[in-house]
């Protein structure tokens, strides 16, 4: 392969490693950095929050949230994401149960300037939701500490929280979802769209130094 067809692969790796984004179809807003609501297995609280899809986005494949934990050292985390059917403006039956593996990040925030805000991401096969339905999110965590999540708005919201029955606390908790973009195409989110370019580049690089030099 010459050096000219060498540089189209690298310059199509390069393309391949911007950053591009699934759409957002469902944005609560993010987080405050001054309060949440408890949601842990350990405490049996649990907390959730509605949302309605318009037509033409109602597919979910990203869930987007953010928290913090009252305590010094982090734990290893073990979230349960579910969406709920409406029932009479709070939580109902469970339709969908979401266990997949999340990705944690610092936002370098401080809530009330002390515990460390996170954001968190949990890719999930894809579900096709019916726009125009009241549906609601609900995230748990299972941990060894209390895990709260971030609120971004402190009055009028619809956040339910449930110990033994779900109570509207008032407020909005922070969270987006995202699907597919305008055109109908799942869009890989900015980790795997670099690790395909870098594994371009290194496919390049073997073939490379692999074949040998010319007669």
């Amino acid at each position: 392969m010459n050096r000219q067809t060498w540089a189209r692969v690298l310059f199509a790796c390069a393309i391949c490693a911007i950053p591009v984004h699934a759409e957002i179809i469902y944005d609560n807003g993010t987080s405050l950095a001054q309060g949440g609501l408890l949601s842990t297995v350990d405490t049996h609280y649990i907390a959730a929050d509605n949302f309605i899809l318009v037509e033409g986005t109602t597919t979910l494949t990203d869930i987007h949230w953010w928290g913090y934990y009252v305590d010094e050292i982090l734990p290893t985390d073990a979230f349960t994401a579910f969406i709920y059917s409406d029932d009479g403006g709070e939580p109902g039956t469970v339709l969908h149960t979401f266990t997949d593996p999340v990705v944690r990040t610092d936002t370098g925030d401080l809530t009330f300037g002390e515990y460390t805000e996170f954001e968190y991401q949990m890719d999930v096969s894809p579900v096709e939701l019916t726009a125009g339905t009241t549906y609601w999110l609900a995230i748990q965590n299972d941990v060894d500490c209390n895990w709260f999540w971030s609120i971004t708005d402190f009055s009028g919201g619809d956040a339910h929280q449930k110990l033994q029955n779900w109570t509207n606390q008032d407020v909005e908790l922070a969270f987006n979802l995202t699907g597919p973009d305008t055109n109908g195409a799942i869009v890989p989110e900015p980790a795997s769209l670099s690790l395909l370019g870098m594994g371009l580049v290194g496919f390049a690089l073997r073939r490379r130094f692999t074949a040998g030099p010319k007669n």
